[in-house]
């Protein structure tokens, strides 16, 4: 077992882990815990927590939220995993503070009546017999904006999307902790083998080779280089930005890890082509990136595998999911376009793409 595994652990297939919450017990749970008056709220997507968007009214009991927001907060039910890992979810809110530190516009957590910021909830009998009854609560202000799957792609808004992760994977060189530099899941790239064990819930068998031919690729390209390529505390979910006046902004923070500058980049770029399938997006993504860390030849040499494996796993991570939660569309964001992007970046080859992708990081 490695360190990672012994912090974290991984998740097993037929384990359910998303907490089960009855919704009219939302205003009582967020008044008794961050003392406010919920007057509304929307329930919002996730693979395994349990995601709200909350507008309260303008009194609070709250002594660290004297004033509510107008714009509302998100109320978050963690998974019964991530409930047991308080000091990774402590080394989450310290990422959130930091990148604010630095003026990036991102949620921030926000203390409890007692002054807290992880506070346990909790919920009534599983009927999946999940080991955790008490599940931890989080409330994020809320960052108004679009995302980039509710807008239309331009070659410039990509450039921008590449420019601001590069500035941001700068920015968190000084950024340190040991809970997240220890841990250990399914959704980080280092882990991409791991999604075999998943690969029966892709059922038809022209996708099922897709996955596994991609599979195989990463491990034998990219697998042997790990120690070689540079790492740093990241997002690895890169792609979630939400946009207001022209500024960007971070609003996931769940897959924080250490990992490979090139992982961060080749998922968003995967996130991108999930949303328009054009060699352009992609071009422009990386080439906004290398205006502001350039890529070594390591990393262009290993950046295709990457967005292959990347895509197997939310397509593959999406097909389970969908089997232990069917009635969540959310899991299915990837796999409307994600088979056909796998399909077509693997037939038209590796040194095709790369060519594609190449031109404007030299412009």
């Amino acid at each position: 077992m490695t360190e990672c595994e012994e912090v974290s652990g991984m998740l097993k297939p037929g384990t359910s882990i998303k907490p089960i919450l009855n919704e009219d017990d939302i205003p009582h749970l967020v008044k008794s815990t961050f003392g406010l008056d919920v007057i509304s709220f929307t329930k919002l997507n996730a693979y395994d927590d349990l995601n709200f968007c909350i507008k309260v009214g303008k009194t609070s009991t709250n002594k660290n939220i004297p004033s509510p927001a107008d714009e509302g907060y998100v109320f978050k039910v963690m998974n019964s995993m991530d409930s047991q890992l308080l000091e990774l979810l402590t080394g989450q809110n310290e990422f959130m503070l930091h990148l604010n530190s630095k003026n990036y516009c991102c949620s921030l957590p926000l203390r409890t009546t007692d002054n807290q910021y992880l506070p346990f909830i909790q919920l009534p009998a599983d009927p999946n017999h999940n080991a955790v009854r008490s599940h931890v609560a989080r409330l994020l202000s809320f960052v108004p904006g679009r995302t980039l799957h509710s807008v239309a792609l331009t070659p410039e808004l990509c450039r921008e999307t590449g420019r601001y992760l590069a500035s941001m994977h700068h920015d968190l060189q000084d950024f340190h902790n040991k809970a997240i530099a220890t841990r250990c899941f399914i959704w980080m790239m280092s882990q991409t083998l791991e999604v075999r064990k998943f690969i029966h819930a892709v059922t038809d068998e022209a996708k099922l080779t897709l996955v596994q031919t991609a599979l195989s690729a990463w491990e034998t390209k990219v697998l042997p280089h790990l120690k070689e390529l540079p790492k740093v505390i990241l997002i690895t979910a890169a792609f979630h930005f939400s946009c207001r006046n022209s500024h960007s902004g971070c609003i996931d923070f769940g897959d924080v890890s250490v990992s490979c500058y090139v992982f961060d980049l080749a998922i968003l770029v995967m996130s991108l082509l999930t949303m328009k399938n054009e060699e352009w997006v992609a071009a422009c993504a990386i080439s906004g990136y290398c205006s502001k860390r350039p890529l070594s030849e390591l990393e262009w040499d290993v950046i295709y595998e990457c967005v292959c494996a990347r895509l197997c796993t939310s397509l593959t991570m999406g097909a389970y999911s969908i089997s232990q939660d069917p009635g969540n569309e959310y899991l299915l964001t990837s796999a409307k376009q994600g088979w056909t992007v796998l399909a077509s970046l693997l037939r038209a080859s590796k040194p095709h793409t790369l060519d594609s992708w190449r031109p404007q990081t030299r412009s």
